[in-house]
């Protein structure tokens, strides 16, 4: 199984758990993991976003022998790729190196459904349909990424819509990590367990650090939102 979608699913898993005597374990755990994507990947900036203990690296597509060279140095932390429906049919050679998962729309050949040694990550349009989002809960997909390029900073609105997506969907979830940090706690609060960071240079450094300062300092998880959204 996909080591980063076994740490959503743990996540999702873990705010529906009762609150007790002996089962908060909260301070123990990342409540959001970020993911550093590190569009033009070198040693550099692989080892910087390992230093600062991102919980996972993406990467665009790029020519499988350049993975060959970036999969030695990082058997330590879960890596993905961005797939494009052009290069599906490379997929099994990703896999063979190490891919921890693959992030892809819904305009890739139906065939990658049938891999089952990588976490498969659907990104999916915000508007989409209702009917539309619940058919992803019947397919075999891991994880759902929300794409949100166009959509920051929040607004009440897009963020009602967000949660909407989410409870349809049931799926573990992506989103972009917000401009404005004040916003984690709402995606957080939305059913939102993983975030994604532009990691290309040391500013990439700086705001995965302070990313992860915020995300420490949040109050325990909300169970009512998480009831209310079911």
């Amino acid at each position: 199984m996909s080591e980063l979608t076994k740490k959503l699913e743990q996540l999702s898993s873990h705010k529906k758990k009762p609150l007790g005597f002996g089962t908060s374990t909260q301070s123990n755990r990342e409540p959001i993991i970020l993911i550093a994507h590190v569009h033009r990947p070198t040693a550099n900036l692989i080892d910087m976003a390992i230093s600062e203990r991102a919980g996972a690296l993406l990467f665009d597509y790029a020519e499988i022998e350049l993975f060959s060279q970036i999969a030695l140095s990082i058997e330590e932390i879960p890596w993905g790729i961005l797939m494009d429906a052009t290069h599906v049919n490379e997929i099994d050679e990703f896999c063979d190196l190490g891919c921890d998962y693959v992030i892809f729309k819904s305009e890739v050949p139906a065939q990658i459904l049938g891999e089952s040694r990588m976490g498969k990550v659907l990104q999916i349009d915000t508007t989409l349909s209702d009917s539309m989002v619940k058919t992803i809960g019947r397919l075999s997909i891991d994880a759902i990424m929300l794409d949100m390029s166009d959509e920051l900073p929040l607004t009440l609105y897009r963020l009602m819509q967000l949660q909407r997506l989410v409870s349809l969907a049931g799926k573990p979830t992506l989103s972009l990590l917000p401009e404005d940090l004040r916003h984690i706690r709402m995606l957080r609060d939305i059913g939102v367990g993983g975030m994604v960071v532009n990691f290309d240079d040391e500013r990439g450094k700086e705001i995965l650090h302070r990313a992860k300062e915020t995300i420490q300092k949040l109050p325990e998880f909300n169970k009512k939102v998480e009831e209310s959204s079911q």
